[in-house]
Formats: structure tokens, C-alpha cells, sequence
């Protein structure tokens, strides 16, 4: 059996008025948990912090998502940018 597969060029896409948003693909502003990822990675390894078991880093995530601030959830959706699409 042949395996068929094809690259959808920008041709393709502006032939069809499909809008392309300005931003990068792996942006935090089109993924908005990124933004809770980023505050969880800081407090995790706050001052450098180093843990000495794949456990006990374990542990110090589910802590810290348990204290994740609830104006941080509150405030993601707003941090996505307006777009005129």
C-alpha cells in the first residue's frame, strides 16, 4: 500500500482566505497554560533549588500546584491577545 502525503503550502492557504495568525507556533499566547507552567517552573526551582530524588521533585510539583494563586488562574484568559480574525 502507498502511504500518500502532501505539505499544504501558504499558496494553498491564502487561495482558500485562511488567516494566518501573527505569532509563533509554540507561543504562550496561543497555549495560555503556559503562562501557569512558567510561574510553576520559577517557584519549583526557586534559588537555584536542587532535589536529589525524581520523588521528592514529584512531590514539590504537586505542591506547588496545589498553591498555584488563584488571581494567576483568573487572569490567564485575559492574557491572550485580541486578534481580528
Amino acid at each position: 500500500m502507498r502511504k500518500w502525503s502532501f505539505r499544504l503550502s501558504k499558496d494553498f492557504f491564502q487561495e482558500n482566505n485562511v488567516c494566518f495568525l501573527d505569532h509563533p507556533a509554540c507561543s504562550p499566547d496561543l497555549n495560555l497554560i503556559e503562562n501557569v507552567w512558567g510561574w510553576m517552573a520559577r517557584e519549583v526551582y526557586k534559588n537555584r533549588r536542587q532535589f536529589q530524588t525524581v520523588n521528592v521533585l514529584h512531590e514539590d510539583i504537586f505542591t506547588t500546584w496545589s498553591k498555584v494563586p488563584t488571581n494567576l488562574l483568573e487572569t490567564v484568559p485575559s492574557s491572550k491577545p485580541k486578534t481580528n480574525v
